[in-house]
């Protein structure tokens, strides 16, 4: 029986060292929490869900809005290749996900609300609001935690004296 469940975990393991590029997204919603904007295209504001996305350990962050996800299985790696951003568009997206969610001390949902705004205004020049139970006048304040992400981005290539 024991060799039987060493052949098995050995099997379990070597089917995890070729799948290593390989994750499922987890879309975490939060509670009645929406993203609220303008959009252009359409001529009218929008709602959308609130989420946060983590593949395997890694959170991850929307670099379009409003564009839908169309499938939770995914192969992905730290380049950016293939991606129609500039150089500096993609060292700025990079510091902001760096600075926000998971960086010591920022390990609240308002840290990762705020650096996916900072990226959204970014990318697509659009200010967003993150309004609780469909009311644009109930939204989540996440002035502080932006303006310590712009912080220690505006910090983070000053050299010591």
């Amino acid at each position: 029986m024991k060799k039987i469940l060493l052949f098995v975990f050995f099997l379990f393991s070597l089917c995890n060292v070729v799948r290593a590029n390989n994750a499922t997204l987890i879309k975490e919603k939060f509670d009645d929490t929406y993203v609220y904007y303008y959009d252009n295209n359409l001529g009218r504001n929008r709602y959308l869900y609130a989420s946060k996305y983590i593949f395997g350990n890694d959170v991850a962050y929307c670099i379009e809005l409003g564009k839908a996800i169309d499938s939770f299985s995914y192969t992905y790696s730290s380049s950016f290749d293939g991606i129609n951003l500039s150089k500096e568009d993609i060292n700025y997206i990079k510091l902001a996900a760096y600075y926000g969610y998971n960086y010591p001390g920022h390990e609240s949902d308002n840290y990762y609300l705020a650096a996916q705004d900072i990226i959204w205004k970014r990318l697509s020049n659009i200010s967003v609001k993150y309004v609780m139970n469909l009311d644009p006048d109930d939204y989540i304040d996440i002035s502080k935690e932006k303006e310590e992400i712009y912080l220690l981005m505006s910090k983070h290539d000053l050299k010591p004296s």
